[in-house]
């Protein structure tokens, strides 16, 4: 029986998260097809580093998509991975309190 390769229809959501299961502190990393919800891969680490979490998952990705990527440049598609930091509410938030700040300035100005 082939192995099933899931198809990649939107851009690539990366995520890991913090979890505590049975008093230990753990990290479920994702990867999930951003339009479809597939999840492509998964796994639980005691640790937050490259080499436990995110390095399998990157390989993982390559094993079973790297055709598919590579379909797609040829096509000229853009193949994008999102990954959500930590702050990025905050700092857009920062962002466009700045500009409404600096619009404000130039009104008053230029009246």
């Amino acid at each position: 029986m082939d192995k099933q390769i899931p198809i990649i229809i939107g851009n690539m959501h990366l995520d890991e998260t913090y979890h505590k299961i049975k008093k230990e502190n753990v990290y479920r990393w994702n990867a999930k097809d951003k339009n479809t919800k597939y999840r492509l891969y998964w796994c639980l680490t005691k640790r937050k580093d490259y080499e436990t979490g995110a390095k399998p998952l990157f390989k993982h990705l390559k094993k079973n998509c790297y055709k598919q990527f590579l379909s797609r440049k040829k096509a000229g598609q853009k193949n994008k991975i999102h990954h959500r930091q930590t702050g990025t509410l905050q700092k857009r938030i920062q962002q466009i309190l700045q500009q409404s700040c600096r619009n404000n300035a130039r009104s008053s100005d230029s009246m």
